[in-house]
């Protein structure tokens, strides 16, 4: 007797709700996979032992309510489900982009190069798409939906209607999940529905995807680039980086240390006869000297230093800053890293060996690294005059000592040598800094990994900018006042670039094409001027007007994510731009292409985000 759809619901709607989790046996999931077959063998959890390709997974069933006592564990291994989805979508991309371009397919020969391919297509998809949490669970509630139907209607080839009807809630459920069961040990057809019901969705996705990359070109611009511009970090620096972005530190004393090195301000002054860099900014007063570990001709060592000192000396700074946050756990511990650690932070490829295959980093590479090491060792601190606030209350202090503290696996001071590589490198925070990592006065920024992969003098204007902007934005956080303006005078200034008096078009378009850079490199966001007239550009004297101009730089998602917690805190007013700035980022805006849309400037609607000017009509009839 044929069985109705409406009868099949009401058996549907009695089986327990339940998840289905795929496990990617991959290194960092093993231990999920052991967790699952050890803790839950006894429970209803029905392993699905697939394979596909050379790609191996398993997939286990489980109760909501098994789920909702190990969430964070089950959470965790949806994630990866859902990262590993999109890998896959990446691969349907470069292979129909290869379709496209088959000459592109030799240059992607190098599995190093084809690896760093589909991460960096995998972050363009879960960052520029519309791929939102409230699609997922669309299409797995649909998924699951199929799945449940269609044990229910194989079910109903050997039980009744009347059967299940009158079974009790528990012994309906035990049948559905040992039926499951059984279905699963013969694969075939149930693997054939899960892989239909799957690649329905898929599919659909994936022309969405294509048609919206097509719109801003930026999967062949990925594609295409990728042999001159990827860099294989490795594992070490992926595992403390969050989206393409390191953690530093960002009180005004790091930041001070760092504009002395890149702008070499280290000289003669009275008082010392060390090189000597002066400090006086705002309520800030002081000075770092050039002051060597070494005992022996300090003074002459510490002149040969100054004319050694480089951008990269500030890149090495930044990484060792950024090892420290994601290893320190007790206070005077000790942290070790390699020469290799700083040059994969930096970017750089190993040299390859005769046989074609990655050998190691040359001589030269690691002496260089290790001349930044002993510069940033000789920089000793000696602020007399620096505001600090105690339980909110403003209050001047001195600060004296050196950056980081370099010892030996004993723990002893190690004075480092340029002339002498060494494998292992353990540091240590002195504690002029150390006040800044704990408690209320804790203070760090996220920074792009671009600012230490851009080249130390043809991208001499990227690298500094990427630094300044990832300060300002930390500074801007607490009122998430992230599009005022940056005059152009403030940004040269700040970056160490002079104006080019003589040829100032030179300066303009050097400028220009750096925010492009940083654009296309997602360091940034946007860029625009505020209130320029190009008119100006054609008298004389349009230079001095340049100067004085703002540019509105919008930051990346991941910067806007990363300090939201902190914008929470303010007040009210801050809190009514949330509809509008989470409505314009739930249709994939920026905030520049909403202003140009409506025909707006980038500052007014960036007031209307945050609450300081009221909406317009037309603001708010897009919103509706």
């Amino acid at each position: 007797m044929a069985v109705s759809v409406t009868e099949q619901m009401e058996v549907a709607e009695r089986i327990e709700d339940f998840y289905i989790l795929c496990v990617y046996e991959q290194y960092s999931m093993k231990k999920h996979v052991q967790f699952l077959q050890k803790e839950f063998n006894q429970s209803k959890i029905i392993e699905l032992p697939e394979v596909h390709h050379t790609f191996h997974a398993k997939s286990f069933v489980v109760w909501a309510k098994t789920y909702e006592q190990n969430e964070a564990l089950f959470y965790n291994i949806r994630m990866q489900a859902r990262k590993e989805t999109v890998m896959e979508i990446a691969k349907a991309l470069v292979a129909y982009h290869f379709e496209e371009h088959p000459t592109l397919e030799k240059k992607l020969k190098n599995p190093a190069i084809l690896d760093e391919t589909m991460h960096e297509l995998q972050q363009l998809i879960q960052q520029t798409t519309f791929l939102s949490d409230k699609r997922w669970l669309t299409f797995y509630y649909d998924f699951k939906n199929q799945v449940k139907d269609w044990v229910i209607v194989k079910l109903l080839d050997h039980v009744s209607i009347e059967e299940l009807r009158q079974m009790n809630d528990t012994d309906l459920n035990y049948l559905f999940f040992d039926f499951f069961s059984q279905q699963l040990a013969e694969k075939g057809e149930f693997m054939q529905v899960m892989t239909d019901a799957t690649n329905a969705y898929l599919e659909k996705w994936l022309e969405e995807i294509l048609c919206e990359l097509k719109k801003t070109n930026q999967l062949p611009k990925i594609l295409h680039h990728l042999q001159d511009e990827k860099t294989k970090m490795g594992e070490f620096t992926a595992q403390f980086t969050v989206e393409n972005h390191l953690f530093v530190m960002n009180n005004l004393p790091y930041q001070l240390v760092r504009e002395a090195i890149y702008k070499k301000n280290f000289e003669h002054h009275i008082g010392s006869p060390y090189p000597t860099a002066i400090v006086l900014k705002g309520n800030t007063e002081g000075r770092f000297e050039i002051n060597p570990f070494v005992r022996d001709h300090a003074l002459q060592y510490a002149w040969e230093q100054v004319g050694k000192i480089s951008d990269i000396d500030v890149d090495v700074f930044d990484a060792l800053c950024n090892v420290f946050l994601s290893r320190k756990r007790q206070p005077n511990e000790l942290i070790k890293v390699t020469i290799t650690d700083l040059l994969h932070y930096r970017g750089l490829k190993p040299k390859r060996s005769g046989d074609g295959r990655r050998g190691g980093y040359d001589h030269k590479q690691k002496i260089q690294i290790m001349q930044s090491l002993c510069n940033i060792q000789s920089i000793h601190m000696s602020l007399t005059k620096l505001l600090s606030f105690e339980k909110g209350t403003p209050q001047y202090t001195t600060l004296k000592g050196r950056t980081f503290l370099f010892k030996d696996a004993l723990g002893q001071d190690f004075a480092l040598s340029p002339h002498e590589p060494v494998k292992e490198i353990y540091f240590s925070l002195d504690e002029a800094f150390a006040h800044y990592l704990t408690g209320a006065g804790r203070q760090v920024a996220l920074q792009h990994m671009k600012a230490l992969h851009y080249h130390p003098t043809q991208q001499l204007h990227e690298k500094r900018l990427s630094r300044y902007l990832s300060w300002r934005w930390r500074t801007q956080a607490r009122k998430a006042d992230y599009l005022a303006p940056n005059a152009i005078r403030t940004l040269l200034d700040s970056i160490g670039i002079p104006m080019n008096e003589r040829l100032p078009s030179r300066t303009r378009e050097r400028l220009e094409k750096a925010l492009d850079q940083l654009e296309a490199d997602g360091v940034i966001q946007s860029w625009q001027y505020e209130k320029w007239d190009e008119s100006i550009a054609e008298f004389k004297g349009w230079a001095k007007i340049w100067l004085e101009t703002g540019i509105i730089i919008e930051p990346p998602v991941a910067i806007l994510k990363q300090y939201a917690t902190i914008e929470r805190k303010t007040t009210k007013k801050v809190e009514k731009k949330k509809t509008l700035k989470e409505v314009r980022q739930q249709r994939n805006y920026s905030l520049l292409q909403l202003a140009e849309e409506l025909q707006l400037s980038i500052s007014e609607l960036g007031e209307m985000e945050r609450g300081l000017r009221p909406l317009t009509k037309k603001v708010q009839n897009w919103l509706e």
